[in-house]
Formats: structure tokens, sequence, C-alpha cells
């Protein structure tokens, strides 16, 4: 306002009321609340039937100080949905980050993404290489595939029965 950028009476209209949201690791009484919305959106989404988490992964959970905030719960636990094998995730499930600081087309160390890239791979090969079908199978919007097939250097993924 003082700069002249902004002006003030509109900043009083909308100055009726302020409201602070702490980090997530200063409200770890909501890490499970959001934890089960999330789990119910991506077990949806990937059409699997996961009810929950063991103690162990809750555990894990409330442990993290989650310097990423919601967001890196929310991806915490989409991968995990995404590999888990059983109706609740695993501690293991949500351990299993991948390593954040690879360029793409290099192989990933974390053990979440290379079952994450498998898998793409899987399902891109029974789609015979149809980037559409494989976005919907595995609940994925389009963009998003594409993204991951640069990260893990599938981009180039060559139809079933190619040479």
């Amino acid at each position: 306002m003082s700069a002249g950028r902004f002006r003030s009476d509109l900043f009083y209209r909308l100055d009726v009321m302020h409201l602070s949201v702490p980090p997530l690791r200063q409200r770890m009484e909501d890490v499970p609340y959001l934890t089960a919305a999330f789990v119910q959106e991506f077990a949806a989404r990937f059409g699997k039937d996961i009810s929950g988490l063991t103690p162990g992964a809750e555990q894990a959970l409330s442990a993290w100080t989650w310097p990423g905030n919601v967001r890196e719960l929310r991806n915490i636990i989409e991968r995990a949905c995404l590999v888990a094998d059983g109706a609740h995730l695993t501690e293991r499930d949500v351990r299993a980050v991948p390593a954040r600081d690879h360029a793409p087309g290099t192989p990933t160390t974390g053990t979440l993404a290379a079952v994450e890239r498998d898998r793409i791979a899987q399902v891109l090969d029974e789609c015979a290489g149809n980037r559409t079908q494989t976005a919907r199978r595995l609940g994925l919007d389009r963009r998003s595939l594409y993204r991951r097939l640069e990260r893990y250097g599938l981009d180039a993924y060559p139809l079933r029965g190619t040479p």
C-alpha cells in the first residue's frame, strides 16, 4: 500500500479475518485424519481395497517432521497406495520414498521409484504403448503419466512387438 501498488480501501475490505494455518509439524494430531482422507482418495483412484494403515505405518508417519507439509504427506500416501499389496498400508509402504535428486531418464535408487517405474512399464506394455489407456489404468491424468514417463526414461518406450 505504501508503495502505491495496492489500494488501501481494497486492502481494508479484504482484511476482515486473519487465518493462521501452522505447518503440519506443529499440528501432528491432524496426521491421522489427513492420512485417512488421502488413503480413501487414492485407494478409489487406483481401484484398490485399502482400508487403513498398520500400527507401524501410523507410527512412522507420526515420527516424521513433515518439512514438505501436507503436500509431502499426500505424496507419500499416493505412492504407498500405488505399491500396496494388502488391505492396509504397511511401514514399508510409507517409508519407501524415491530418491529426489536424479535427472530424467537416469535410474532411480529408491525402492518405491523402482516399483513405480516397473509398474508403469508393465501397464504401458499391457496397453501396447497406448498412453491414454495406460494413464486411465493407473488412475493418472495423461500429463502426470507423461511426467513420470520422462522421469523414468520411459518416454521413448516402444510399442509391444516393435523392434
